[in-house]
Parts: C-alpha cells; structure tokens; sequence
C-alpha cells in the first residue's frame, strides 16, 4: 500500500472520490486513513493494529465489521461503504489539527522565551555590564559584575602578604575552612592542602621530610590559625603529643565513633581473669577481640 503525505488536498481528492461513485469508497484509501489513525492508538507488545482498528472504529461509531473486514481484506475487495472511511478520515483531520495547535503554542513560548532574554540583553547593554550571565548576576546582588566572590590566587596572595606578620594573638584565616576540623584549605601548586601547611612552608622553609606536620604552638590550628610565629615543623608524634598538651586531639572518648568511656575502659582491664573476655564483651556491647587488646593495652594504650 502506498504511503502519501496527508493534507487539505488528499482529504479533497477522497470526498470527491465519494461524491462520484455514490458513497462507495476505495478499500485502499480507507486503510490509509485506517492506519493513520489506528497507529496513534497502537499500544504495543500484546496488541495488533487490527485490534486498535477495532477499538478505534468503536469509538468512531463506525460498522466495527466493516471496519474489520476491510482492514483485512481490502485487496480482495473493490468498493467499501463510505460511513467506513468518512469517520477515520475526519478523525486523522482532528488529530492533525491538535498537533498544529500544540506546535503553534510551543512556538509562542519560545518566541516569549526570546524576548524575555532579549529585554535581559537590552537591561545588560544599558547598564554597560557585558560578560556572561554569572557576572550579570553578581552585578544584580553586588553592584560590581566582579564582586560576591573571591578571586583566583587571592587566598595564596595573602599568606604571602602576612609572612611576617608578628602581632599578638592568633592570625585567622579569612577564606574556605574545611567543615570537618576548621582547618583552613588552600590550592599550592596544583594541590588542595592546609592553609597552615602553606604559611608554614612560607615562613620557614620546605619540611625536613614529606611526613612533618605544620604544628601549632598556640593549639588554635582547629580554628583556623595561620599565625607564622605559631608555626614549625613536627613529626606525626610530636604533632599528636602537643595536640594532647592542649587538649584538642580526638583519642578515647572525644572520637566522633568512640563507643566505650575512660571508665568503660578501665572496668574492662579490672575483670580480666574474673570473667572472659566473651562476657565482658557482650556487657558492653563490643567484640571479644576488642575487649583483648584493651585488656593487652593495644588499644587506649594511654591511659592510666
């Protein structure tokens, strides 16, 4: 069956088919408009399209069974009651039209869209801010297409202004800080690291070895201190000790995950060899082989 483009034409052409052989219309056209319409219905995996025919016809108020037998047969067949195709022919039309109005009122918004962006431009072109809309946005909240934002290199800029900076009391980091510990962050060479580490590095020279710490003698580090004064070089262990010294290290029970208390901890040793270590452990609430290296001092080792 061929395939032709529907329009005001083809319908045109098929009603004066109809007027001129008295009602009776081509088996052919009436499964072209079939089809058309029928295809909309189409549901899928499980369904056929002589089934959406039917259903469609249906609906229509179409004969169901003429409908039916000429999608069939229509090559066997020379003429087919024209109340069989005027119902889907029209329909086809209808659904036509439907799909004009929503491509219609699609390109109303666009074009609304356009102007809308257009009168944006405009506002831009009077206010003389250029750039893209990022600065265009800072421009509204700020007053400056520039301002709302910290500049590239500005955070690296500054530890290398206040590298001699000896006043009292802790220097603070002005910028980002990781929410985690209060630290201050800071891009150096490619690379994400302390802010502290930097100043350190600054003031005093690369580390004795990659493995030292920036450690702080004023034990401000959590809050953001970058004072150069307050900075040298540790090791992991010296860094840990001093941390202890003032007390803002995380060991024992100031760990967010921490389970047993200092007194749990000291409970546990005083039971060894008075019950296992299987009891102890379900007493609170842990495994037995935590419950042996507490009692081996393999964990809290530090406390007394």
């Amino acid at each position: 069956m061929s395939v032709e483009r529907n329009d005001e034409s083809v319908i045109t052409r098929d009603l004066r088919a109809l007027r001129d052989t008295k009602g009776m219309a081509d088996p052919e056209r009436t499964v072209f408009w079939m089809e058309r319409v029928a295809r909309a219905q189409f549901r899928g995996r499980g369904d056929t399209m002589g089934a959406a025919v039917q259903r469609v016809a249906a609906d229509l108020g179409a004969p169901v069974s003429q409908a039916k037998r000429c999608w069939d047969r229509w090559k066997e067949m020379k003429h087919v009651a024209g109340s069989v195709m005027i119902p889907f022919m029209l329909a086809y039309e209808e659904m036509v039209q439907r799909n004009e109005a929503a491509i219609r009122e699609y390109r109303a918004e666009r074009q609304e869209l356009r102007e809308n962006r257009h009168a944006a431009d405009l506002e831009r072109a009077q206010t003389g801010v250029g750039g893209c809309s990022a600065h265009y946005t800072r421009w509204r909240r700020h007053g400056d297409p520039l301002g709302g934002g910290t500049s590239i290199g500005a955070p690296l800029q500054w530890l290398f202004d206040h590298r001699d900076y000896d006043g009292e009391g802790c220097l603070i980091w002005p910028f980002g800080t990781d929410a985690t510990d209060g630290y201050g962050r800071v891009q150096y060479k490619g690379v994400n690291t302390t802010a502290c580490r930097v100043m350190c590095i600054i003031a005093h020279g690369e580390p004795p070895t990659p493995k030292h710490e920036s450690g702080h003698s004023c034990g401000c580090g959590h809050l953001g201190c970058v004072h150069p004064k307050h900075l040298r070089w540790l090791t992991r262990s010296q860094n840990m000790m001093e941390k202890v010294d003032h007390g803002t290290d995380n060991r024992g029970e100031k760990h967010y995950a921490a389970k047993l208390t200092e007194g749990d901890v000291r409970m546990i040793r005083d039971l060894r060899g008075r019950m296992s270590q299987r009891d102890i452990g379900r007493i609170f609430n842990i495994h037995q082989v935590r419950v042996s290296d507490i009692q081996l001092r393999k964990e809290w080792a530090w406390l007394v």
